[in-house]
């Protein structure tokens, strides 16, 4: 079984509004993630804030989709990761930003297929680990999420200290992702213009 994480708790600051329910193309945002990921795992949990109301996403998401709230909404995805990894029950546990409508699911089969065997399959992109858009293994994931928190560190990287993750290069990604266009990610209402732009080129 193979399960997935939507993270939707941030407080969406630079946006304004909660970016999860914006509408892109007539389509909540989370809703291109969560169909996108669907096509590659069992099981999809949504991360929402505890502060966030769980009845506008179910409505949104419907009945197939667990939502879990954050036990405590102040640390970042660390506060979602744990609880929603706890929840999971997939031994492989992908993880998705709800604000990047791009998501390829060829990028995830990849992920998965990555990570069999090890703790984790993560892209590095200029140089930088990619940690919200990766696949981990759940129990050893968790533990190290804890373990990082801990010592002071909140992280989702801060976990990979004593993992084995496995890198996927920007090569690999990009003969899936061209584009790169999985990574794009709505924080403004400029991004928001943009992204109108992307999903016309893409449909059209």
């Amino acid at each position: 079984m193979k399960s997935t994480v939507v993270l939707a708790g941030g407080r969406s600051t630079r946006y304004g509004i909660n970016k999860a329910l914006v509408q892109l193309r007539g389509r909540p945002l989370v809703m291109w993630v969560v169909m996108a990921l669907s096509e590659v795992v069992d099981e999809v949990i949504l991360s929402i804030s505890s502060e966030h109301d769980p009845t506008k996403f179910k409505e949104v998401v419907g009945r197939k989709v667990v939502i879990v709230k954050d036990v405590q909404s102040d640390l970042g995805p660390v506060s979602g990761l744990i609880p929603s990894f706890s929840e999971a029950k997939g031994e492989y546990v992908a993880v998705a930003p709800c604000d990047s409508p791009f998501i390829k699911p060829e990028l995830y089969s990849l992920l998965f297929e990555r990570a069999q065997e090890h703790d984790g399959a993560v892209p590095f992109i200029n140089n930088f680990w990619e940690p919200l858009h990766a696949v981990y293994k759940r129990k050893t994931y968790v533990q190290s999420l804890k373990n990082a928190q801990s010592q002071g560190k909140f992280r989702p990287v801060d976990a990979y200290a004593n993992l084995n993750i496995q890198k996927v290069t920007e090569e690999e990604v990009r003969s899936i992702d061209k584009e790169l266009f999985s990574f794009f990610n709505i924080n403004s209402i400029e991004d928001h213009k943009k992204a109108e732009k992307i999903a016309e080129s893409l449909i059209y």
